[in-house]
């Protein structure tokens, strides 16, 4: 028996366009690596937008950001490790579910059930606020893995570690040159 599907009675062209959405928006891992406040912030910005358009346009919508929410996981942990900043970076699993906050909060608002006497900012704001909360511990977790992972490739002396610009090491990151004693 096969599983129901997450999206039912659309027709193939719009199926297309959401497909695509959810796959450029997971573009900036790429660059993870590379520009890791960059890449968390085009993920972030971007599922703000899809939350908004979503939410505003079909409530069965809103379901499918959960399904890049790994994305958001990956790079809030990218951040943490390979960012310049390391422990410093601890706002970034904060900024993190706010995509997702927005979302719940519009899917309140939209509720005719929820807000009888029309839309109301105690809605929304309950429906972010929650949603942070709830998600908040993952995207923490996520981070410290991060920089759990950065302080122990340093501890080690990790031969994959290269000097930054500013002259700390950065963790994971390939280098043929490096010793393991640097």
């Amino acid at each position: 028996m096969p599983p129901d599907p997450l999206v039912t009675g659309r027709p193939a062209a719009e199926l297309g366009l959401i497909g695509a959405a959810l796959t450029i928006r997971a573009v900036p891992l790429w660059w993870r690596r590379h520009a890791p406040r960059a890449a968390l912030a085009l993920i972030i910005s971007t599922d703000a937008a899809l939350a908004v358009a979503w939410g505003l346009w079909s409530r069965d919508l809103l379901g499918l950001l959960v399904l890049g929410g790994a994305a958001e996981l990956v790079a809030v942990y990218s951040l943490a490790c390979y960012g310049p900043s390391g422990p410093r970076t601890w706002p970034a699993a904060l900024a993190a579910p706010l995509p997702w906050g927005l979302g719940l909060g519009f899917l309140l608002v939209a509720d005719h059930e929820v807000a009888a006497d029309g839309p109301t900012p105690v809605a929304f704001a309950f429906g972010l606020v929650t949603a942070v909360v709830c998600t908040a511990p993952l995207t923490l977790a996520a981070w410290t893995l991060g920089v759990t992972t950065a302080a122990r490739s340093r501890r080690w002396g990790s031969p994959r570690s290269t000097p930054s610009p500013h002259g700390r090491g950065t963790p994971c990151r390939p280098n043929a040159t490096a010793s393991p004693r640097d």
